[in-house]
């Protein structure tokens, strides 16, 4: 079947039961992974290292929705969620250059309003919405209690990295990993070939 959209009522009830699989998770410095080819010329791909550092919204949005959204920031206590009405229009992450693209970085970046280039070459880069809509893009989610089905999403162009998966894992090095070995519902299993990629990677 074609896949359609989904919003209203509709929308707000899956929400409801699937909240830790719809909202994205935005933490001031959290490691996070680009998950698209940006810019491959620049070292900018898929699979490349980053930090959270600010969001953006669209010139249209009210003003006083966003004062009222930085109000209810600034007033949350360490530890606490801050659930934002309106989705950002950009979430922009600092991105630190391969050794050898340094300079190229430095000249390239250099001038332009929204990024940040210090001393290191760190940028500061926006990235925007992106529509997975390939067949091996979507996530199970559940239509009702004990229901799953296939849906497709926008987000940002990143992963968070608190964790991985095994298939994100493969070819990194890591000083130390912590493996998830617990079944979950409506997920594919783990299989022995995935159980190596974690354990070969410290």
């Amino acid at each position: 079947n074609k896949p359609r959209p989904i919003s209203g009522q509709d929308a707000d009830d899956l929400y409801a039961l699937n909240d830790s699989l719809l909202h994205t998770i935005f933490v001031y410095g959290a490691p996070v992974l680009l998950d698209s080819n940006l810019n491959p010329q620049l070292g900018l791909s898929r699979g490349i290292a980053a930090t959270l550092h600010s969001f953006s919204f669209d010139e249209n949005t009210p003003v006083e929705m966003i004062e009222a959204m930085r109000a209810s920031i600034n007033n949350t206590a360490p530890g606490e969620d801050v659930y934002l009405p309106l989705r950002p229009y950009t979430i922009n992450v600092r991105v630190s250059p391969p050794p050898q693209l340094r300079d190229v970085w430095r000249s390239k970046f250099a001038g332009i309003s929204l990024e940040d280039v210090g001393e290191d070459g760190v940028i500061v880069i926006p990235l925007h919405l992106k529509r997975y809509n390939k067949s091996q893009d979507f996530i199970h989610i559940q239509s009702h209690p004990g229901m799953w089905v296939k849906a497709w999403v926008e987000a940002h162009e990143f992963d968070l990295a608190f964790s991985l998966t095994y298939h994100k894992a493969q070819g990194k090095t890591m000083p130390k990993v912590i493996l998830d070995l617990n079944r979950r519902p409506g997920r594919m299993q783990l299989t022995y070939e995935s159980l190596y990629v974690g354990l070969s990677r410290p």
